[in-house]
């Protein structure tokens, strides 16, 4: 009897976490519900998600031809990623994004793989204002945001082809890699010890190949 209980209780432990509702994303005329990995139904509307994003678009119309009234579809993420991302694939003002290096790590990969424009504008937002004030040279050794968050804005700006954000990092890249030891061959890259005649375009090049923090 006590096997038989100790078995019910790791059934129990390995089920499928309970279905529950979003608490942003529940409206009665939604047309299709999307689920997240840990069990939360959205309820949200394709023409907005569509609207939003061309691979949600791909997925309705490949995964939603049937005869069912409303559809569901089984997502990789989690509800908190989800609640994140839906918030910009509605017509409303753009939620605002504290960009932060831990925290937003498996947001931007989600924005890379469904393609939110109206994400990767905020995100681009965000990391902007880190560098307000930072003009080249007149206040830059009391304001450089540091090399990290200059690494990381260059390495956003540059999968998502954001160049006046790339602008905005790469002379930090050059300025903070001689005071800091942030990534030893980033650091030669960026140095007057990389091999003479590289242009600037050369030198985002070699940055670009180097290990992006996110993606």
């Amino acid at each position: 009897m006590a096997k038989r209980g100790n078995k019910a209780s790791q059934d129990n432990a390995t089920a499928a976490p309970a279905l529950r509702l979003s608490p942003n994303f529940q409206s009665s005329s939604a047309d299709i519900e999307l689920r997240s990995k840990d069990g939360v139904r959205f309820l949200v509307h394709k023409a907005n998600l569509s609207t939003a994003s061309t691979v949600f678009a791909d997925m309705f119309e490949s995964s939603t031809s049937g005869d069912q009234e409303r559809p569901s579809i089984e997502l990789e993420e989690s509800a908190e990623i989800l609640e994140r991302l839906l918030g910009y694939c509605y017509p409303r003002v753009n939620p605002v994004w504290n960009f932060e290096v831990e925290d937003d790590r498996e947001f931007v990969r989600a924005i890379d793989k469904y393609h939110v424009p109206r994400a990767i504008e905020a995100g681009q937002t965000s990391l902007q204002l880190r560098f307000r004030g930072t003009d080249w040279p007149r206040r830059w050794t009391n304001s450089s945001p540091g090399f990290q968050t200059a690494f990381i804005a260059f390495s956003f700006a540059s999968h998502f082809g954001l160049e006046e954000l790339a602008a905005l990092a790469f002379p930090h890249l050059l300025y903070d890699a001689g005071h800091l030891s942030f990534n030893s061959d980033v650091k030669w890259m960026l140095s007057a010890d990389c091999p003479d005649g590289l242009s600037s375009t050369d030198k985002l090049r070699l940055v670009s190949w180097s290990p992006r923090p996110f993606l």
